[in-house]
């Protein structure tokens, strides 16, 4: 008997239409479906392929302002090296001059004296 209305209804003309419109719907669906899963599996690798090259970015930017911070610590030191030597310049400048005058007074005196 269900065989029998199985028969019937594939053999209606408005029930074949119907289980067309719903096997070419389905089809649809999965050529959706695996557009779809095409499309989140390259996404998928393009979030992947990002992160690691922002994970390089940011280590190479870490490494970087390292190397800055490492250069501003020579760069005060240098600098206060540097103002060291201008002040021991300037004294033995100083300490020079003073020798000189003395020896300049020194010589009259000798040279007054022979």
């Amino acid at each position: 008997m269900l065989a029998a209305a199985a028969q019937q209804v594939a053999a209606a003309p408005n029930f074949s239409k119907v289980i067309d419109m719903i096997e070419q719907l389905i089809e649809r669906l999965k050529q959706e479906a695996a557009a779809e899963a095409d499309q989140k599996a390259w996404c998928d690798e393009q979030l992947k392929a990002n992160k690691l090259k922002r994970n390089k970015k940011t280590a190479r930017a870490n490494q970087l302002t390292a190397e800055i911070e490492g250069y501003k610590a020579s760069i005060a030191d240098m600098g206060t090296s540097i103002e060291t030597l201008v002040k021991e310049q300037r004294q033995l400048t100083q300490a020079m001059q003073e020798a000189t005058e003395i020896r300049e007074k020194e010589h009259a005196e000798n040279t007054k004296a022979i």
